[in-house]
């Protein structure tokens, strides 16, 4: 006779499947989300909190065969038969509800409504489930509820907010919705081949960054060193079977990876037309993505005819390609790096970050020079400046007249008849006196005087003397856009002429 000294054990496998085959208990709701999406749910709202779990996924059709392979799993019957029916959710990539078994809830409901009519599971502790039935108004949909699950809930709320921020529907877990989809870099875009996925260009990343899902959930993520860095989120679940491990799940994602990074580049170069509408930040994170493909040989030749270098000259900005600088004439533009101390900078220079110098000369095969950079200390910048900023300063503040009040009787004299006698454009030009020796000026539609310039003493006087010589004082004090009107001018005439004033 053959006596069996091992057996499993079908309750240590509820245990092994939910602390095993998953990273932990904490993965658990996650992976309840990913079964209700693969079901067909076009939503999904997770409770976990307060000793509970509670997913509620309208649209999602649960197969019959998946409930009674649970029923006959979490019976009181052989041991061999409810392994089968574990190994028959695993086939039915139901595995998720054996290891909601495996958290060993306090009380555990599952309902499945399905064209009005309801499959329900009950059970409570090690208890084998009751089914019973129920018919209503009621849409299909599945519903599962966990009592005093044996579970981190902070931390199986954390996985949840990770593993399902790219799902298809939205998901919302104790009520905020975590579907985020790509939010990192600067422009996104959702392709089908040569896999489904969501892809993140312009990220702040070294190399690219791969969530792989099953079901629109994060199965797992994988780095792909020494390649043009981006973020994506790519659906394998046409691709592998039933719970992959993230072995498996590398091992199908493999075959497609080149192509994958290949349609990167290309959705990248599509970003070049609007270089010059970003930030310096995500300028340097495309052009380096690609300084990159190009020196990996992918995309070559459009990368070097794509106007990728920005050339400052001094008054304008250009964009130009790698083959231009291949071809340039004599020297070429100095580079402005980064770390380029505060000076006037020759012109013309490129504008490249950190490694692109390297890369861009590798890659046209000429030395790139750095740019000249003039201290500010230095006698001629100093002075320039200086000059700079003080312009900038008057520019902003602008003059300041003497108050009314404080002019003499013939300095408002010469203000009034300077306003009627000059125009700009037609109109009358206001007349202001501020402190100060400098030139006389225009400020838009104002002549400002100095008070203390000496040629505008002598106005005030002439004028107070003479009030008839205002035009030969509106002449010599008028500025460049100035007219002196025509009766004033007129009245001259006739003085100088013998004629009566």
């Amino acid at each position: 006779m053959t006596e069996t000294l091992l057996s499993v054990d079908p309750d240590a496998a509820f245990d092994a499947v939910a602390h095993d085959q998953v990273g932990g208990p904490y993965q658990v709701p996650a992976e309840l989300v990913r079964l209700v999406l693969g079901l067909g749910a076009t939503s999904v709202d997770v409770q976990c909190r307060r000793s509970r779990v509670v997913v509620d996924a309208p649209g999602a059709v649960l197969p019959e065969s998946a409930i009674e392979a649970l029923r006959r799993a979490s019976s009181q019957g052989e041991d061999v038969v409810r392994l089968q029916a574990l190994a028959a959710l695993e086939d039915l990539d139901a595995s998720a509800l054996g290891w909601a078994v495996g958290l060993r809830p306090r009380r555990l409901v599952i309902r499945s409504w399905v064209r009005g009519r309801a499959t329900i599971l009950k059970a409570g502790g090690r208890e084998a489930f009751h089914l019973s039935y129920d018919e209503g108004p009621q849409e299909d949909g599945v519903f599962i509820e966990l009592t005093r699950p044996k579970l981190n809930l902070k931390r199986a709320n954390r996985w949840l907010e990770i593993a399902c921020r790219f799902a298809a529907v939205p998901v919302v877990v104790n009520g905020r919705n975590v579907q985020r989809d790509m939010d990192s870099g600067c422009f996104r875009a959702r392709i089908e081949s040569p896999l489904p996925a969501v892809i993140g260009l312009g990220v702040n990343l070294s190399a690219p960054r791969l969530w792989l899902l099953r079901h629109g959930v994060v199965a797992t993520r994988i780095g792909v060193p020494n390649w043009p860095p981006f973020e994506a989120a790519v659906e394998l679940q046409g691709l592998v079977q039933g719970r992959a491990s993230a072995a498996q799940l590398r091992e199908a994602m493999t075959p497609y990876l080149q192509a994958l990074i290949s349609r990167v580049v290309e959705l990248t170069l599509r970003v070049v037309p609007r270089l010059s509408e970003l930030s310096a930040d995500h300028r340097q994170r495309i052009t380096s993505s690609l300084f990159k493909a190009a020196e990996r040989g992918l995309a070559l030749e459009a990368i070097r005819q794509s106007p990728l270098v920005e050339i400052v000259d001094s008054d304008t900005k250009r964009w130009v390609s790698l083959e231009a600088l291949e071809q340039w004439p004599g020297p070429l533009p100095g580079v402005l790096g980064n770390d380029a101390k505060p000076g006037e900078i020759e012109t013309p220079h490129m504008l490249l970050g950190p490694g692109e110098r390297e890369r861009v000369a590798a890659l046209i095969g000429r030395t790139l020079p750095g740019a000249v950079v003039r201290p500010i200390g230095s006698a001629p910048g100093l002075r320039r400046s200086a000059r700079v900023v003080l312009e900038f300063i008057q520019g902003l503040l602008g003059p300041r007249p003497i108050p009314d009040s404080r002019l003499t009787h013939e300095e408002r004299g010469l203000i009034e008849a300077l306003e009627g006698a000059l125009r700009v454009g037609g109109r009358p030009v206001a007349v202001c006196l501020c402190p100060g020796r400098r030139a006389s000026r225009m400020s838009g539609r104002r002549l400002v005087l100095a008070r203390n310039r000496p040629e505008t003493l002598a106005a005030v006087r002439v004028v107070a003397e003479s009030p008839g010589w205002i035009y030969v004082v509106a002449v010599a004090m008028k500025g460049p856009d100035c007219t002196v009107a025509s009766e004033i001018r007129s009245a001259w005439s006739l003085r100088n002429s013998g004629g009566l004033v």
